[in-house]
């Protein structure tokens, strides 16, 4: 997720696909 990037979409997306899987993380180790 270091890479420049140009277009305001793909951080927008790569910010969100961040937080998703941070999230998730998170949810799954409470689950477990």
């Amino acid at each position: 997720m270091k890479e420049k990037c140009n277009n305001k979409w793909c951080c927008y997306l790569y910010g969100l696909l961040d937080l998703v899987c941070f999230v998730g993380g998170a949810y799954l180790l409470s689950a477990a």
